[in-house]
């Protein structure tokens, strides 16, 4: 019977012991949990602030550049959550041409102009800044996308469609900014190994933007203000199916309505929006990046 007592004892004191050293692990791995958790929210806040301070770099630009266009009679539409700076048809092109008015000559000229000041401490050209007055604190550019847009009208003429219309807009812009300003072509990425900062891209109709309906009269048949030409056509079509249903004057001025608003839609879409990419590098460590790789390769 003493052997037998003994022997439940050690048992039990066995698996007290498997218990203390689980509930040991399940301690040890909670806080290990915990670590991470709280790593994890700080590397997240981080990089929220940054990203926020990246945006706020990429916004003083957009407005340093649409302060300078402004100056000379020249309206422009930034989108600063976006990044984009857009220039519509009419200062730029005739409708359905690929080759710059004289206005739009004028007009990208000008950019070229704004564009050589305002990127100048966020890039690098031949492994340095053009100004040697920056600061380390600027934000760097990753790339300028120059992007050519149509409406849904369909461009019908020497063999050429929406996208081919798109993008000869976007790459006559881009000759226009080099042959104003040489020096923009010049522009890198980076110190080291950079790469030329402008790209073109046409997406013909695929990508449409929204006109300000703030002064837009809402229609009498429904709560919608239209923004966008697809809204606009549903609405008219909308407006078709209704005609039985009200009287003719009526149809006509809403009718009438809708196609001014068309018009607006239509016109917004057909622009060359320039996109500006930042990169979550300042100068200061694009400088310490570049004497890094440096060593590295004179090794």
């Amino acid at each position: 019977m003493i052997e037998l007592h003994e022997a439940a004892e050690e048992e039990e004191s066995f698996f007290i012991s498997m218990t203390d050293m689980v509930v040991g692990v399940l301690f040890i791995f909670v806080i290990l949990l915990m670590y991470f958790a709280f790593q994890l929210r700080d590397e997240t806040e981080e990089i929220e602030n940054l990203d926020k301070n990246v945006n706020e770099a990429r916004v003083e630009i957009l407005n340093e550049l649409k302060a300078e266009l402004e100056k000379i009679g020249i309206e422009v539409i930034i989108e600063p959550e976006n990044g984009i700076l857009r220039l519509p048809e009419n200062i730029l092109f005739d409708r359905g041409q690929s080759t710059l008015s004289s206005n739009g000559n004028r007009s990208v000229a000008a950019l070229a102009k704004a564009l050589s000041f305002a990127l100048k401490c966020h890039t690098f050209v031949e492994g340095a800044r053009i100004d040697k007055e920056c600061t380390e604190d600027e934000f760097m550019i990753d790339t300028i996308f120059i992007e050519g847009h149509t409406d849904s009208d369909q461009y019908v003429g020497a063999g050429y469609d929406n996208w081919d219309l798109s993008v000869k807009r976007a790459t006559s812009t881009y000759r226009k900014l080099l042959s104003a300003a040489p020096g923009l072509g010049l522009l890198r990425n980076a110190k080291i190994d950079g790469r030329p900062i402008f790209s073109v891209s046409g997406y013909a109709e695929t990508r449409p933007t929204t006109f300000d309906a703030r002064d837009s009269i809402k229609p009498r048949y429904t709560d919608e203000r239209p923004v966008k030409q697809s809204q606009v056509e549903r609405m008219l079509r909308h407006l078709d199916n209704k005609k039985k249903n009200i009287t003719d004057q009526v149809y006509q001025e809403e009718r009438k309505l809708l196609k001014q608003y068309l018009n607006r839609a239509k016109a917004v879409n057909r622009r060359i929006d320039l996109r500006i990419i930042m990169k979550r590098e300042r100068y200061g460590i694009e400088q310490i990046q570049s004497k890094i790789d440096q060593e590295m390769n004179s090794q």
